[in-house]
């Protein structure tokens, strides 16, 4: 049975961006910079959009690279 690590797919992509280049990553705000958090913040448990969209692709691109037969259906992701 196929079996997607995206655990391991995250952790690489965390590991490639750095500790700075991670931040863009998750909720990390600076102070006045968001209206949401005025004081700003230092999430590294919660993704950004960018975080999100970077690791939905990584699944999609796993999908689509799997012998799964949804994987035909994936499109658009690179």
């Amino acid at each position: 049975m196929p079996f997607i690590d995206l655990q391991r797919l995250s952790e690489d992509l965390v590991t490639a961006a750095g500790v700075e280049g991670s931040k863009a990553l998750y909720v990390w705000v600076a102070p006045g910079a968001s209206s949401m958090f005025p004081d700003g913040r230092q999430d590294d448990t919660h993704l950004s959009v960018r975080g999100a969209t970077a690791i939905a692709r990584l699944a999609a691109r796993a999908l689509r690279e799997s012998r799964l037969p949804i994987g035909r259906h994936v499109r658009g992701v690179d």
